[in-house]
């Protein structure tokens, strides 16, 4: 409890009770995903990121005001992103309660021409037409490189699968399903 002194010239002095202004609240938000799928949420002045198990789900910032949210494993987790905001207001902080579901829940699989198959430390070329950003949902799986303004590099780090999103410059917005494979092959 904290008290403040006043000092009157007239009265003396008294003692008041100070009480702390009420901190606004965070209002929590809610986001639904099942395993294997993304959602990219706009949202300007992105300074700081925090997911609480990125078992259940991943994120990666795209630029300063976008965050791709990758449904990884069942459950429920909260995802906190702090921006630019201007004080007095609290508004610099966002928050969400990310549930992602699994099992039959899940949707169907990608088109084939979607999904891009590649081994463990092998190359391809996907080519889309005036190309100008492109994101990994799990870049310890994949790494992705743009190659002049119509083709993405596409490098397999490590087995997994992950998603891949590219925006063109007429504002297009593309995903595959990338696929790494062991390079163990068994021999005969």
């Amino acid at each position: 409890m904290a008290f403040a002194v006043i000092l009157d010239a007239g009265a003396g002095v008294t003692w008041q009770e100070l009480t702390p202004a009420p901190k606004p609240e965070v209002m929590r938000q809610k986001l639904k995903l099942v395993v294997a799928s993304e959602l990219v949420l706009t949202i300007p002045g992105i300074t700081r990121v925090a997911i609480g198990d990125s078992e259940i789900a991943d994120v990666k910032t795209i630029g300063n005001d976008q965050l791709l949210v990758v449904g990884a494993g069942p459950g429920t987790t909260s995802l906190i992103v702090w921006t630019k905001a201007t004080p007095p207001a609290d508004l610099g902080r966002l928050e969400w309660d990310v549930t992602v579901a699994g099992g039959a829940a899940a949707p169907a699989p990608p088109e084939e021409s979607s999904t891009v198959k590649l081994r463990v430390g092998a190359q391809r070329v996907v080519t889309l037409p005036d190309v100008v950003r492109i994101a990994v949902g799990d870049s310890s799986i994949a790494d992705v490189k743009t190659i002049g303004n119509d083709q993405i590099l596409v490098v397999g780090k490590s087995r997994g699968a992950t998603t891949m999103l590219a925006w063109t410059r007429g504002g297009e917005q593309r995903a595959w399903t990338l696929r790494v494979e062991s390079d163990f092959r068994p021999t005969k």
